[in-house]
């Protein structure tokens, strides 16, 4: 058997490593590669959900402002706002 914290070979009965000192009664974790997949996963969905509110709150503010238009005709400028062109 090996030692979890260091490696180093241990005999079965010890109930600590005598080259570190570690603990040999304590469970090993053996669910550490699906913990760290579930952390990924939950940060990439974190990231998602904010691009997506961004975008969505962008296209939000940029829809909703006033659309202006304005033309100069004989050297007059009209100015136009809030016109629905459709």
């Amino acid at each position: 058997m090996k030692c979890p914290e260091c490696g180093v070979e241990i005999k079965e009965e010890g109930k600590f490593c005598k080259n570190c000192g570690k603990s040999l009664t304590e469970p090993v974790s053996k669910n550490r590669n699906v913990t760290i997949l579930v952390i990924g996963i939950a940060i990439l969905v974190f990231i998602v959900i904010l691009t997506f509110l961004a975008f969505t709150s962008i296209t939000y503010n940029n829809s909703t402002q006033p659309k202006k238009f304005s033309y100069i005709q004989n050297g007059i400028t009209f100015n136009y706002s809030n016109i629905i062109v459709g």
